[in-house]
């Protein structure tokens, strides 16, 4: 897969948590308000809050998918038959 759709498919699968929704979509409407302003400088200040906080995302689950757990140990289970004593 190519890296273009890698990142397509982790951006639209970090927008299903609600409150990263809510914060995604104000920041898209702080766009087209600096967009509608032609302030060129509170736009720079916006897409680098939003693309570094688009970064971390993709980074954390990046890790989390290349990091697995451990399988769960094992423990030795104690013999509940014992033996009677004469």
């Amino acid at each position: 897969m190519s890296i273009n759709r890698r990142l397509q498919a982790l951006h639209f699968r970090s927008n299903f948590q609600t409150p990263k929704w809510d914060s995604t979509i104000r920041e898209h409407e702080e766009m087209i308000e600096a967009l509608e302003n032609r302030d060129g400088k509170r736009m720079g200040e916006i897409l680098r809050k939003h693309l570094l906080g688009k970064r971390d995302v993709v980074l954390a689950e990046r890790t989390l998918s290349i990091v697995k757990p451990a399988p769960p140990v094992k423990r030795a289970q104690k013999n509940k038959s014992a033996k009677k004593r004469d």
